[in-house]
């Protein structure tokens, strides 16, 4: 990471994709968890698909202080995610504005999973999904 890089110029560009690559234990939780410190304000849902609690404590702890822990899943959940964009996009059609992020960390995807993460990855900006 650049030492000029400045984590709050994301907020500028919600909705946003962003990925962190990197081999075992170089940051990448710590990172997610540091951008939704600091971004948690910008976000009305959060949902998190990560491995278990314990590979990511903080993040479980952000969800319980700031958003609703209940989606906090082990596994990626399609009939929820359909349901998700399914909202988001009802709402865009009102003209309302609700920010979601979708954190992924440590889950395995079976290839129906894949294909959803990519679909949101590329038209989930149009309906204010992170």
């Amino acid at each position: 990471m650049l030492p000029s890089w400045n984590p709050e110029r994301l907020r500028e560009r919600i909705p946003f994709n962003l990925a962190l690559c990197g081999g075992r234990r170089q940051g990448k939780s710590t990172a997610v968890s540091c951008l939704l410190t600091r971004l948690h304000t910008s976000f009305d849902l959060v949902v998190c698909f990560v491995g278990s609690a314990s590979c990511n404590p903080t993040l479980q702890m952000q969800l319980e202080l700031w958003y609703d822990p209940r989606f906090f899943f082990s596994e990626w959940n399609v009939p929820l995610m359909n349901h998700l964009l399914q909202q988001q996009e009802d709402l865009k059609r009102r003209g309302v504005t609700r920010n979601v992020l979708v954190l992924v960390d440590d889950v395995v995807l079976t290839s129906k999973a894949e294909d959803q993460l990519s679909h949101l990855a590329m038209r989930g900006r149009h309906f204010g999904i992170s």
